[in-house]
């Protein structure tokens, strides 16, 4: 048995015969090759007229720190492991296979432990991206006028204004 997909309801299916195992009950699934199957299985007749299974960036540096790669399931597309008493360690790439809350991960007995790295995560939204986008020029926040002024890099000529409160909590344009 190997990797498959039930594109109608859009669940992929891992056996355990196709982990790696590690120690006793332990199996490590490595995302490189799981992202290769189902690359493969959207190439072949049955997966063409399917949406993609995922999304891949490979590794990536930057100022000479080397990142792991990314796989990210995506369209509704589920994972389930075969059925059992066992735990498998997603390795090999940071993820979104062990998330049940988003419905990706089906869970049955199977452990799915995720070995993300840690690293900046911005849950920041357009407003704030906004100013941080213009971080090499002055900005002001004036907390009488309740605004957040982003100047040009000529220190003097007003970019954008956005409204805000005093402990920046609420930001949005003017």
């Amino acid at each position: 048995m190997a990797i498959s997909i039930d594109w109608a309801n859009q669940l992929i299916t891992i056996p355990r015969a196709d982990l790696t195992l590690i120690s006793g009950t332990l199996y490590e699934l490595d995302t490189n090759w799981f992202r290769l199957q189902l690359k493969a299985l959207e190439s072949g007749a049955d997966g063409i007229p399917w949406p993609r299974t995922h999304d891949h960036v490979a590794g990536y540096t930057v100022a000479g720190v080397t990142y792991a790669r990314k796989v990210e399931m995506l369209n509704g597309y589920r994972v389930q492991f075969e059925d059992g008493q066992y735990s498998v360690r997603l390795a090999g790439s940071n993820n979104n296979i062990f998330d049940v809350g988003a419905g990706i991960l089906v869970q049955n007995q199977v452990q799915v432990i995720a070995q993300n790295s840690a690293g900046f995560v911005n849950y920041e939204d357009q407003r704030i991206q906004d100013i941080h986008s213009a971080h090499w020029n002055r900005r002001v926040h004036d907390k009488a006028a309740n605004t957040i002024t982003i100047y040009s890099s000529d220190g003097v000529t007003p970019l954008k204004v956005f409204n805000a409160t005093d402990d920046l909590t609420e930001i949005s344009p003017q």
